[in-house]
């Protein structure tokens, strides 16, 4: 490699994915949005409509592929790490009404 093209590779430069790792971050951000959004709770409502449906795929995408673009798939599952802990925390402190078994 030459030094003058060695020179301009950042480490930002160097840890990003290729463009095949981004999309493959859709269908898991996907999957948890459409449960999110669209999980069978009862009779949940409102129904799915197609603006909600664009919405939650338009949400997907920014959150998945166009983040790791953007972030760097490290920095990325980093972040993912860092709000699954943060949820986990919160379900953690939440104390049940009565004990189970009881």
């Amino acid at each position: 490699m030459h030094v003058a093209l060695r020179a301009q590779v950042t480490p930002w430069a160097a840890a990003k994915p290729d463009g095949m790792a981004a999309l493959l971050t859709v269908v898991p951000v996907g999957l948890v949005l459409g449960l999110l959004v669209f999980g069978h709770y009862g009779d949940r409502e409102p129904r799915p409509t197609r603006p909600r449906i664009a919405a939650t795929a338009a949400a997907a995408v920014l959150l998945g592929p166009v983040a790791v673009a953007e972030l760097g798939l490290f920095v990325w599952l980093l972040g993912i790490a860092i709000v699954a802990a943060g949820i986990t925390a919160l379900a953690m402190l939440r104390a049940p009404e009565q004990p189970l078994g009881h």
